[in-house]
């Protein structure tokens, strides 16, 4: 059983806002593996899986569309019901911890009250969303 203490969503899946600060272009990969502490807390915090740092890389192929440009946000959606362990990892470790690396910041959308729908946000939105969030305060 998993048990959740904090934010609770009824959609299986979480929306991030993730900007890469560092000055050069990234992969999903170079994220997963610049912010290797995550499968750690996520394996000290939450009893239902054990994940590794290696699962996670085996998962990147999952999301084929995820960049990090330098210096830019990208919007990027991770789940639980992805059926996989990046997809169940990032869903709550994105959203319950932060950073330790100086050149990535992320925040989760529906924690600070913006709430998309269970489908997720449509490519067309998430390109708008995206410039209009890349002048403001992260």
């Amino acid at each position: 059983m998993k048990i959740r203490l904090g934010f609770v969503s009824n959609s299986s899946s979480s929306s991030f806002v993730i900007k890469n600060k560092s000055n050069q272009d990234k992969t999903l990969k170079d994220f997963v593996i610049e912010n290797r502490e995550l499968v750690d807390k996520f394996n000290e915090n939450y009893n239902w899986n054990h994940y590794t740092l290696e699962q996670l890389i085996c998962s990147v192929t999952n999301y084929p569309d995820i960049n990090f440009p330098r210096h830019k946000v990208v919007i990027a959606q991770f789940g639980d019901e992805d059926n996989n362990p990046l997809g169940a990892v990032y869903d709550y470790a994105l959203r319950d911890f932060k950073s330790s690396n100086k050149d990535w910041e992320w925040r989760c959308n529906e924690c600070r009250g913006v709430i998309y729908s269970k489908s997720g946000i449509p490519k067309e939105r998430r390109k708008n969303i995206n410039e209009e969030i890349q002048n403001k305060d992260f």
